[in-house]
């Protein structure tokens, strides 16, 4: 029995050349100009597959159309998309084609094709494109009338809604990029991204109100450092941040007087017990952050340490699990272009403070009712650094 199937997208950069050669030394006798065109039925490329029948297939695959009285053919549209035509590759019987790759305004799912003599002949045929996906967001917390930048991929003629069935001014898109106007009113949510291909939800939550430890605003630090608040120069994201500054002149300085900011959960007249509830392995800690000055050394250091800490040595000791903010390793040197929001996993909380011990894991619940944020370690680059953070907060993968 014959198999109906769609291909898959596939650059072929060749067609088999005994199969060329083949419908081309029936080209000659096999052409006509009489009879009406026909299609019997499309296929694959490879003659080796010749039994694998098409219904759809995806931009940019080549196909074989086979039928009667073709060589007439002078332009073949998929929807409202032409392709382009290779006499080498037309005969009587057949036409090698590639899909075009450019996504269709008008869907038809329907080959239009155009022959010498003026007949048309359309014949019932899938052009697959996928549905949006949408897998991050540059920051999950914009103001209302700012810019957010989605990123994921198939983005064509997409409509953006924010929560509260809010639709977004589209600003600029590409197939994998998005701005978008955040609409006045929008509300906490996941965020929709349509296109008449489908619909995609955000695994993100925009503006997540979920698992907050400091928002800087009415959830504040705690201990020797609860850290310098301000909210403008630059702006904030969501009112006040905490803005750590000072200069990193040679490895390991040790400026915690402005690079440290201290969450201590039995000073901050928390209950004993841990700052956050559920698995650590299926957690992550995300922040807002705005790098402004060139950052090149020092690691940013996320520790979580027991309740009771009334001191910043959990900061050297090398049996406590951390996790490690580092982005100027790569290229020597780091700055953002405005608020990002950083997705660093629970379980990648596993270094000492010198990042040569990976093996280490976060206790919980015991050592997780309190956090310290410090910038220290290592220094590529004397820098002067204005680091601002914003909405710490531990949720749900």
């Amino acid at each position: 029995m014959k198999k109906i199937i769609q291909i898959h997208a596939k650059a072929y950069k060749t067609i088999l050349f005994a199969f060329i050669i083949g419908i081309s030394m029936v080209s000659c006798e096999d052409k006509s100009d009489e009879g009406t065109p026909e299609v019997k039925f499309i296929r694959v490329t490879d003659p080796a597959k010749s039994d694998s029948l098409l219904v759809g297939a995806y931009m940019g695959d080549m196909i074989v159309i086979v039928g009667e009285n073709l060589s007439g053919i002078k332009e073949i549209w998929f929807n409202d998309q032409r392709a382009s035509l290779m006499s080498t590759f037309i005969t009587d019987q057949t036409i090698i084609v590639r899909v075009p790759n450019t996504v269709p305004s008008e869907v038809t799912n329907k080959i239009r094709m155009v022959f010498s003599d003026g007949n048309e002949l359309l014949y019932d045929f899938t052009i697959n494109v996928p549905p949006p996906q949408l897998t991050s967001i540059k920051c999950e917390y914009v103001p209302d009338g700012d810019t957010a930048v989605l990123y994921g991929d198939y983005f064509f003629n997409p409509e953006v809604i924010f929560p509260g069935d809010l639709k977004a001014k589209i600003l600029n898109v590409t197939k994998t990029q998005i701005e978008v106007e955040v609409p006045q009113g929008a509300t906490p949510g996941p965020i929709v991204v349509k296109t008449v291909f489908g619909k995609v939800t955000s695994s993100f939550v925009f503006r997540d109100p979920r698992g907050i430890l400091l928002d800087f605003d009415t959830k504040l630090g705690a201990g020797w450092r609860p850290g310098n608040r301000q909210s403008t120069d630059p702006d904030g994201v969501s009112g006040n941040y905490l803005a750590l500054t000072g200069k990193l002149k040679a490895n390991w300085d040790w400026v915690d007087d402005y690079l440290e900011m201290d969450y201590w959960g039995q000073a901050a007249g928390n209950p004993e017990g841990p700052l956050f509830t559920g698995d650590p392995a299926n957690m992550v800690f995300k922040f807002e952050v705005n790098v402004v000055n060139t950052w090149s050394g020092g690691y940013m250091q996320l520790i979580f340490s027991p309740w009771s800490n009334n001191g910043n040595s959990v900061n050297s000791d090398p049996t406590i699990a951390r996790g490690l903010w580092r982005p100027w390793e790569e290229t020597g040197s780091y700055k953002t272009d405005g608020w990002i929001t950083v997705s660093i996993p629970l379980s990648e909380f596993i270094y000492d403070h010198t990042a040569s011990n990976s093996s280490l894991k976060l206790q919980y619940p015991q050592n997780c009712g309190s956090l310290t944020i410090f910038v220290w370690g290592p220094v590529a680059a004397e820098c002067d650094l204005l680091i601002c953070i914003d909405n710490v907060r531990v949720v749900p993968m």
